[in-house]
């Protein structure tokens, strides 16, 4: 079973990363026969139908959109507000974020069974630490930010969760990148 997190934007449209909707779409190498939501807070079983991914996305979170569409066949009962280019604009170091999702960690507890398991949704406060573009040779600046990079606890489960500040909706949470950069000098 795969876990992972998406939040109403439409009537019958999610939002989630990319490297979730690869998963309904057989692109990770595991064949997909069924894939629903479960509600949090209901545990009703929403049938989803289609996932779209960012056409730029090449697996590489950091380096391209992770973002994805999925389409349920069920009208969905509330959206989120997203934020105005301003306001995302306006975001400083040190802002605080929330991120609502279902923490990976809830898969290994109790098992979750669609249509019996009720899952509830944890908020996850944090502050953002910086600013990302996907390009790593250019300045980032607020027109041209990515990423937006925080430190909010997060585990894999709350990938495609909904990064809030101030009540609205500004990025979708990516739970589980992790970059290293080694660099080792000649003779050492």
């Amino acid at each position: 079973m795969t876990l992972g997190t998406a939040f109403a934007i439409g009537d019958r449209l999610l939002a989630t990363n990319a490297h979730i909707t690869e998963f309904f779409n057989g692109l990770q190498g595991v064949q997909v026969d069924d894939v629903v939501g479960v509600q949090s807070g209901t545990g009703k079983v929403v049938k989803l139908l289609r996932a779209l991914t960012h056409p730029n996305y090449n697996g590489d979170p950091l380096g391209s959109p992770d973002v994805g569409l999925l389409t349920s066949q069920d009208v969905l009962p509330v959206t989120l507000p997203f934020a105005s280019e301003a306001e995302v604009s306006s975001l400083r170091l040190g802002d605080g974020v929330q991120i609502a999702g279902f923490p990976g960690d809830v898969n290994e507890i109790i098992s979750i069974t669609p249509g019996t398991t009720v899952p509830q949704a944890t908020s996850l406060s944090g502050q953002i630490t910086a600013f990302r573009n996907h390009k790593s040779d250019v300045a980032v600046t607020s027109d041209n930010t990515d990423v937006i990079q925080h430190q909010a606890p997060t585990t894999p489960g709350t990938s495609g969760s909904a990064m809030v500040h101030c009540g609205k909706v500004i990025a979708a949470n990516n739970a589980g990148t992790v970059k290293v950069v080694v660099a080792v000098r000649n003779g050492e």
